[in-house]
């Protein structure tokens, strides 16, 4: 469970320039920075449980100030690799709040459209990504694309999936995995001549 999530949900950590896990702004301090730096060294090491481990404990001390709401984002993400839904979602619906800055309740509408698609709920999805905003970052535009083409091919809308995709840059690293799923999607689908173009294209790819 958690390896097929965890492309989806942490590569928001660094969005955001600055957040406190606590609600009373303190001057940024060596300390703080550490508190977060431990985090980030763990999370880029593989170490996932010792990355959340280390936001905890920034959390338990105090918490984490300077860094904007990264730190939430990224504990949410954990959360949400691990499966434990309703709480990243709670965490994300507090991010919503409109004080919060545009790139905040961005991504939080992001992951809550995440959470919605795997639990199956295609209209809330559609409403979750109709939230987010124009600014966003392209980082968070191609986790839009992929997470559109996906739901479009769950809706059975081949078609609209296909288009989409032929937007994509075929070089990004999620491009294979997008053209599997619509080959899949058409051979189940019994249009087998365009499930074998797209199968064709995905043996030409660089992985």
């Amino acid at each position: 469970m958690i390896n097929r999530r965890w492309r989806a949900t942490l590569w928001l950590i660094l969005l955001l320039p600055s957040f406190s896990f606590a609600a009373k702004k303190q001057p940024l301090t060596s300390v703080a920075d550490l508190r977060y730096g431990v985090a980030l060294y763990q999370y880029y090491q593989g170490h996932h449980f010792e990355a959340l481990s280390a936001l905890l404990k920034a959390a338990f001390h105090g918490g984490i100030y300077g860094h904007g709401d990264n730190p939430e984002i990224m504990l949410g993400g954990f959360y949400m690799a691990y499966g434990l839904d309703r709480t990243a979602s709670d965490i994300f619906e507090r991010l919503l709040d409109e004080n919060r800055p545009e790139k905040t309740r961005n991504a939080a509408w992001y992951y809550m459209a995440q959470l919605r698609y795997t639990r199956g709920d295609e209209e809330a999805t559609r409403d979750a990504i109709a939230r987010i905003g124009s600014n966003v970052t392209p980082q968070l535009a191609d986790e839009l694309t992929a997470l559109k083409i996906n739901l479009a091919i769950k809706e059975q809308d081949l078609a609209g999936a296909a288009a989409q995709l032929q937007a994509v840059d075929f070089e990004k690293p999620w491009a294979p995995y997008l053209t599997y799923n619509l080959a899949s999607a058409l051979a189940r689908d019994e249009q087998f001549t365009q499930a074998i173009q797209y199968y064709s294209r995905l043996a030409q790819m660089r992985h």
